[in-house]
């Protein structure tokens, strides 16, 4: 199926749909906030001041998790969430890199994995801390249904532009690829595809006993 977007104004058209960097964040948090409200009873918001930047070439800038100073190696090139301490941090040079050669929702995508991992902890999945194969994918499955619901006009603060589903494809290879993982295309096909069930078939459709069957067959 192919999803093409159109320019709704002159305005958009004339900036690429592309909203300034320093509004990515903060809007993508609104909107995040937006989404899990109406699809998680027990959700509660994550304010904009408990998502933080560091610079991963600065050690003094990584943050703690859990009382403990977090290695280089483990932030670097990366957007995670911290369990312990109820916070999302990212590494900045990174994200303005994939803001700069990709786009707003490269950005926006990026912010969106980490952020499902939240709900997970509220929703009490097993497996969370451990980066489950299956908890993974119903992260990228959840991203996918609040992708969509943006898409749909169900979330109040803008909409998809033309571009944007290709700038989060992009952004989630080269992410994968800032991590090391690029030689394990499969894996990163397979999370396509659950972020496409989540984008075609809704939030609903991210059932963590389906997924978890569905890798034990594999």
């Amino acid at each position: 199926m192919v999803v093409e977007l159109p320019f709704t104004s002159a305005t958009e058209e004339s900036s690429g749909g592309e909203v300034a960097a320093a509004d990515v964040i903060p809007l993508t948090v609104d909107l995040l906030n937006d989404f899990y409200g109406q699809v998680e009873a027990n959700y509660t918001p994550l304010t904009i001041d408990s998502v933080g930047k560091f610079d991963s070439s600065d050690r003094s800038s990584v943050p703690t998790c859990g009382g403990s100073k977090l290695a280089v190696k483990q932030v670097r090139n990366r957007v995670f969430y911290c369990i312990d301490d109820d916070y999302l941090a990212f590494d900045e040079p990174f994200l303005q890199q994939i803001y700069d050669d990709i786009g707003d929702f490269g950005v926006a995508s990026l912010i969106a994995n980490p952020f499902a991992t939240r709900v997970q902890v509220i929703q009490g999945e097993s497996g969370v801390a451990d980066n489950d194969l299956a908890i993974v994918f119903q992260a990228d499955c959840y991203s996918g249904g609040f992708t969509a619901a943006f898409f749909n006009g169900y979330l109040h603060g803008g909409s998809l532009s033309p571009g944007d589903l290709d700038e989060l494809i992009e952004a989630f290879l080269v992410y994968s690829r800032a991590r090391g993982v690029s030689a394990d295309v499969p894996i990163t096909f397979l999370r396509m595809g659950y972020f496409r069930r989540g984008f075609f078939s809704g939030y609903s459709s991210c059932d963590l006993a389906t997924i978890q069957d569905e890798v034990a067959d594999r």
